[in-house]
């Protein structure tokens, strides 16, 4: 278990005011340390950013969506925020939700306006893999003769999605980012990491409400205001093929980030 940065640690207490002392969850992110505090009548969780660059996470366009979306019930509380922590309250686990409430969270995040100024906020999927061709040609040629069909396999399923107007995506909308809030009269949903966040494809979370909630294309049709002037015949081809891009995008990103072994990967899955 890893143990927390004691400067880090005398910042946040001192921030908070009271001597907490820090625990690190059993149960880690990815990328990210995870702790809880003891001691303190209301418990808050504090998330140390990994040191190494993860392709994909943008700190500062995380930072800008947070403070976009504070105020809303289903966003997190951010108590303080810098590039290399972040500090919320902590929220309980969210096993008995309603998975509508989390496509009318993904529709109300939708309909927010972008700033008049949106450039940092957008995702720039070329911008990805443009990152993705320079870590791969910085690999030793035999995984770059495995890694670069996926990419290149990845940017083509990528380029087959129906096109739609970029909108406000949170991006990575598995159960394990989603909790809840006893805060209101009835049990509120709230979503976590936000660091992959942005102004991007409404694909991503639609395909994100299928795979991992089990909504259906047709009610993504009905309810999602993205796919306004699509038909239910095209949302459900676009889903599709979002999936597949996910799968390769997953994989890329698990090879090329050294969170799995070069050699377990078959391209021809894709």
């Amino acid at each position: 278990m890893v143990i927390l940065d004691p400067d880090i640690q005398c910042i946040v207490n001192e921030l908070l005011g009271r001597p907490a002392r820090w625990q690190g969850l059993a149960r880690q992110g990815t990328t990210n340390h995870i702790y809880v505090s003891e001691g303190l009548s209301d418990a808050c969780v504090l998330r140390v950013n990994t040191s190494v660059s993860v392709l994909g996470v943008n700190r500062g366009r995380e930072e800008q969506v947070l403070a976009a979306i504070q105020g809303y019930a289903w966003a997190p509380v951010v108590i303080a925020i810098t590039k290399e922590w972040l500090l919320s309250p902590l929220y309980d686990e969210a096993s008995t939700l309603d998975p509508m409430s989390i496509v009318a969270i993904v529709a109300e995040l939708q309909r927010l306006p972008a700033p008049e100024d949106s450039s940092s906020l957008l995702i720039d999927y070329h911008g990805l893999w443009r990152s993705y061709q320079e870590r791969i040609e910085q690999a030793p040629l035999s995984q770059q003769k495995r890694w670069l069909p996926l990419l290149h396999k990845t940017q083509a399923l990528f380029n087959q999605l129906p096109p739609l107007d970029y909108v406000w995506t949170h991006h990575d909308l598995h159960p394990g980012n989603i909790v809840a809030s006893h805060q209101t009269a009835n049990l509120q949903a709230v979503l976590l990491d936000w660091e992959y966040a942005g102004i991007g494809s409404a694909w991503v979370d639609a395909c994100g409400l299928h795979q991992h909630w089990g909504i259906s294309a047709d009610i993504l049709y009905k309810e999602l205001p993205a796919f306004r002037g699509l038909s239910a015949s095209m949302v459900k081809e676009g889903i599709d093929a979002t999936q597949n891009w996910l799968v390769a995008l997953e994989a890329m990103w698990q090879a090329v980030n050294g969170l799995d072994k070069a050699d377990t990967i078959s391209i021809s899955r894709y």
